[in-house]
């Protein structure tokens, strides 16, 4: 879902950790979450919690940014 906003997620160096990056928000500096382990890891919920949040403080200046990507 992150890929689909226009955000970029990247493996850190501690295998199950991702740093999440978007080039079009100004004021969103990165954030990331842990995945855990296994063949299918799921985002614990804490940072599932916190992704969301992020996702609505910017939600406006996303959405922008998704409109002029379609234009």
């Amino acid at each position: 879902m992150l890929l689909s906003l226009g955000f970029t997620v990247e493996r850190t160096q501690t295998g199950n950790h991702r740093k999440v990056k978007h080039p079009g928000l100004r004021n969103f500096f990165g954030s990331g979450y842990d995945c855990g382990h296994g063949a299918n890891p799921q985002i614990k919920k804490g940072y599932a919690g916190k992704l969301k949040k992020m996702l609505m403080e910017h939600r406006t200046e996303l959405e922008a940014y998704l409109e002029q990507d379609n234009d």
